[in-house]
């Protein structure tokens, strides 16, 4: 069995809108023989440049997207959806759970064309899963408490208030805590939330 042509989601919906429009096989491609680059209008500029005989093959054999990204790759949302409520906001960064109907799906199943994404860089990842972290105690990136442990220079600190100086014996400035994780110069944290406390327990 021939296997089907692979295209891009771009050319995909360009021979689609042609179709739509009454187009015949034979009429795209003897446009295309014509003058390969003469296609201008939005929906069918992505034709332009497309070798004849796959175009011909595409529409007599049959075609079938070529999935640009993988699933597990961390993607960059280039641009806007009109619809500011979704979480599809530029530079949102993601990690491609699926692909269904020309779409790559995310993490929440909402679907992104591929033109809109872009491979993310590692710095980007790096960030995205700081994010995450922070996300999943219930804070905003690089929001150390009063409590909080952190891990400087192999040591640990507990973060303290209204100390007069930054760092005091094992006690820290929690806002130059903030200054530290902001330069990359913290290893990690206990947050304050996640210790248990012996002296509240009581007997039965």
């Amino acid at each position: 069995m021939t296997e089907k042509v692979k295209l891009t989601q771009e050319q995909a919906e360009a021979i689609e809108y042609l179709k739509k429009g009454k187009f015949s096989d034979e009429s795209i491609i003897g446009a295309h023989a014509r003058n390969p680059n003469g296609w201008i209008l939005e929906a069918n500029v992505n034709l332009n440049r497309m070798p004849l005989l796959k175009l011909v093959d595409a529409l007599r054999i049959g075609y079938e997207v070529e999935q640009q990204f993988k699933v597990g790759n961390w993607v960059v949302r280039k641009t806007n959806q009109e619809d500011e409520r979704l979480p599809f906001r530029t530079g949102r960064v993601f990690k491609i759970k699926g692909f269904i109907n020309g779409h790559y799906l995310d993490n929440e199943e909402f679907r992104h064309d591929s033109e809109a994404l872009r491979y993310a860089t590692s710095e980007e990842i790096k960030a995205e899963i700081e994010r995450q972290l922070w996300k999943s105690i219930g804070r905003e990136v690089g929001e150390l408490k009063e409590n909080d442990l952190v891990i400087y220079e192999n040591k640990y600190f507990r973060l303290f208030k209204n100390m007069g100086c930054e760092i005091y014996g094992f006690h820290m400035d929690p806002v130059y805590a903030s200054k530290l994780y902001g330069n990359g110069n913290l290893k990690g944290f206990y947050p304050a939330e996640s210790f248990i406390s012996f002296e509240s327990v009581e007997e039965g």
